[in-house]
């Protein structure tokens, strides 16, 4: 299959201003990967499908892998074996390796990772202008994007005087404004206060009624509740069970010692 290249997505192309064109948004096949990795003394074997629109929810104890699935189909964690196809478009097998600036792929992680010497607003339209999208359009989307957030107040702030909860809300803000076509959260909701979280889990909401396959990985059972469509237990880099409904996820958790936190 043809490699997809920086502006080029895997079902489609984007309009002059780095959008995605009319039809391109959802992805007929969603995600679908295969991923061996190893990362220190893990060893992450663990198969997954993620159709348009659905939110699958990874859970396990600290170590189990989770944040590592999310990098290696990210793109930077790579493969020792197995297959990430996205849309119909290989991004990784034994053949070929789609670097991450070429994925499309919108990535929270847990650190958040700002450029502490950028304001909000830079932060957010970095990956824009990496992208090739002109200044102005560029300062545009991000300002729409930083408002969506509730962050417009702080928008010209540098990122090193955030709070913790702030510059989660920039993490998010800068991995949605590039409209990905895999969405990846890394606890994305943690350092937020309790009134801050619904205006983000209704944010994270309209992107998947978008048809955005999206990965969550949380230690929160009402987040994974509230949010997901099917939840996947990891243990030691392989998955316990998997596949459940939201609804037979929220029954087993009075037996598998998973809690709130």
């Amino acid at each position: 299959m043809t490699r997809p290249g920086p502006g080029v997505g895997a079902a489609g192309g984007r309009t002059a201003d780095g959008r995605v064109g009319p039809g391109t948004t959802t992805l007929p096949d969603g995600l679908r990967a295969h991923v061996v990795a190893q990362r220190g003394r893990l060893r992450l074997d663990v198969s997954l499908d993620v159709a348009p629109g659905e939110v699958l929810c990874v859970v396990g104890p600290n170590g189990s892998g989770k944040s590592t699935l999310l990098w290696a189909l990210a793109g930077l964690v790579p493969l020792s074996g197995g297959t990430v196809t996205l849309g119909g478009t290989v991004l990784d097998d034994a053949r070929q390796h789609v670097p991450a600036a070429g994925r499309h792929v919108g990535l929270v992680p847990q650190s958040h990772v700002l450029f502490t010497h950028l304001s909000v607003l830079e932060n957010v339209a970095f990956g824009l202008r990496a992208r090739g999208v002109r200044p102005g359009v560029a300062r545009a989307r991000a300002t729409d994007a930083v408002a969506r957030v509730g962050l417009t107040d702080h928008a010209h702030d540098r990122a090193d005087r955030l709070s913790g909860g702030q510059s989660q809300r920039v993490a998010l803000a800068r991995a949605l404004v590039v409209e990905p076509r895999l969405l990846l959260l890394d606890e994305p909701f943690a350092a937020l206060d309790a009134a801050v979280r619904p205006l983000l889990h209704d944010v994270v909401r309209d992107v998947v009624r978008r048809g955005i396959p999206t990965v969550l990985v949380t230690h929160d059972a009402t987040e994974a509740a509230a949010l997901g469509t099917r939840t996947l237990h990891l243990a030691d880099g392989r998955a316990t069970h998997g596949g459940e409904s939201g609804h037979e996820a929220r029954s087993e958790r009075a037996d598998d010692g998973w809690r709130p936190v």
